[in-house]
């Protein structure tokens, strides 16, 4: 009986786990992912959309990027600078209004409302990161 073959493994050096897709196991594509994600919004936006700096942008999530559903969805993000990013990231309620206000510029939709059709959104992240490092921003 010959021995069964080893399952592929992650392309990055000194990692040992599975290759999910591309080469890649789960963290190093969702890292690569990301990475390609921030490089979008921050080229997109090209300033911060508090302030209007061209210093230090940063990728900043609407909806937590812990919601795997809207991680890498367009809509849920936006480019801060690294000032207006930390301040609103310890200041949950301030965040909300300035979203609030901003949203209602637009569609006049509550922040709540937007949340809760966000999170509808049913999409495999594996797929999501998949479409991020395919266009090119990896």
């Amino acid at each position: 009986m010959s021995p069964r073959p080893k399952a592929p493994r992650c392309v990055v050096q000194r990692c040992n786990r599975r290759v999910a897709r591309r080469g890649l196991c789960n963290t190093h594509l969702r890292t690569m992912a990301d990475a390609a994600f921030s490089r979008f919004i921050r080229a997109r936006d090209r300033r911060c959309m508090a302030c209007g700096s061209t210093q230090s942008l940063q990728c900043a999530h609407i909806i937590p990027r812990g919601y795997r559903q809207v991680r890498w969805d367009s809509r849920n993000a936006m480019t801060l600078c690294a000032k207006h990013h930390v301040y609103y990231e310890h200041r949950p309620l301030e965040w909300q209004a300035w979203i609030n206000e901003r949203a209602s510029r637009g569609d006049g939709k509550p922040w709540h409302e937007r949340r809760l059709e966000a999170l509808e959104i049913k999409a495999d992240w594996r797929d999501l990161a998949q479409d991020w490092i395919g266009e090119g921003y990896a």
